[in-house]
């Protein structure tokens, strides 16, 4: 594992996504992901995410962008990864939210990658916007 914290990364749902499905797909996120497995790099994300990421999947068969069966291997590719899940404060995400005008959600990658020192990445413009 990453011994320091530029090795050290929290992903959000829409930088999992890009990593899932197809027509999101780019080489740095796909590169990001195979150092992760190759255990260069160390990975974080929210408990949260696996919640976002389940209903992005649905809202992408609902907008046929991916089959059922699409969503269900994304989902399970997902699971595979066995990215470290860490709980953060809902008070403090509700604080930060309000203060960033931001969802908590997006307030909960913020918070985690600031506890773990880590780099936070993400696609979202708005949560960009509050790094």
């Amino acid at each position: 594992m990453a011994k320091n914290t530029k090795d050290s990364f929290v992903v959000d749902t829409s930088f999992v996504l890009a990593f899932l499905l197809s027509d999101e797909k780019s080489d740095a996120v796909v590169d990001l992901f195979e150092r992760y497995i190759r255990s260069e790099i160390v990975i974080y994300t929210t408990t949260l995410l696996r919640y976002e990421l389940a209903n992005a999947l649905r809202s992408a068969v609902l907008r046929k962008r991916c089959t059922k069966k699409q969503a269900e291997d994304f989902y399970t590719a997902f699971t595979l990864l066995d990215i470290a899940e860490i709980s953060v404060d809902m008070r403090r995400c509700l604080a930060l939210s309000l203060e960033k005008n931001i969802s908590c959600y997006d307030a909960s990658y913020l918070l985690l990658s600031k506890r773990k020192h880590a780099t936070l990445l993400t696609f979202d413009k708005a949560l960009k916007a509050t790094v």
